[in-house]
C-alpha cells in the first residue's frame, strides 16, 4: 500500500523556472481564455445571424486555444525550454490577429471598438509570449552559469 508521501512524490514538481515566470503563464492564460471566449462568442453571434465580433470565429481555434493554455501549464511545470518553444508559437498567433485588425475591411467588425478590443487582446497574448521567451531564456543561462561557475570551481 502505498503512502500520502509516496504519491505526491509521484506528482511532478514545478521545474526551477516556474517560480518567477507563473504571474507571466497567468496572463498567458488570461490571454488564451479571452481569445477563447472572443471565439465563442464570435460562432454564437454567426448562428444568430450577426456578425461575429472579428473576421474570423470558430469552434476549432477556440479548442485549439484550450489545448495550447493547457500545453503552456505543463510546459511551465516541466521545462524552461519546452515552455519557450511554446510560448513562441502565441507570438505570430496573436501577432497575425494584429496585423489583420489594420489590413482587413473595417467592416469585417460590428464596430472599432471590437477591432481595437482584438488588438489590446492579442497585444496581451503577443507581449507576454515575449516576455515568457525571454523569461525562459534568461533563466537557462543563468542555470548554464551556475554550473559552469560550479564546474570551474571543483
Amino acid at each position: 500500500m502505498m503512502t500520502k508521501n509516496q504519491a505526491l512524490s509521484l506528482i511532478p514538481q514545478w521545474s526551477e523556472a516556474a517560480k518567477p515566470l507563473r504571474i507571466v503563464l497567468i496572463v498567458q492564460l488570461l490571454w488564451a481564455v479571452g481569445a477563447i471566449m472572443w471565439n465563442v462568442v464570435g460562432v454564437q453571434r454567426i448562428e444568430q445571424n450577426l456578425q461575429p465580433l472579428g473576421p474570423t470565429a470558430s469552434l476549432t481555434a477556440a479548442i485549439a486555444l484550450g489545448v495550447f493554455a493547457l500545453l503552456l501549464a505543463l510546459g511551465l511545470r516541466f521545462s524552461a525550454v519546452l515552455y519557450a518553444l511554446l510560448s513562441l508559437i502565441g507570438v505570430p498567433a496573436a501577432g497575425v490577429a494584429i496585423f489583420g485588425a489594420f489590413t482587413h475591411d473595417v467592416s469585417m467588425w460590428p464596430s472599432e471598438v471590437w477591432r481595437y478590443t482584438g488588438v489590446a487582446l492579442n497585444s496581451i497574448g503577443v507581449l507576454s509570449s515575449i516576455v515568457a521567451v525571454a523569461g525562459s531564456v534568461a533563466f537557462l543561462l543563468r542555470r548554464h552559469s551556475a554550473k559552469k561557475a560550479a564546474y570551474s570551481a571543483n
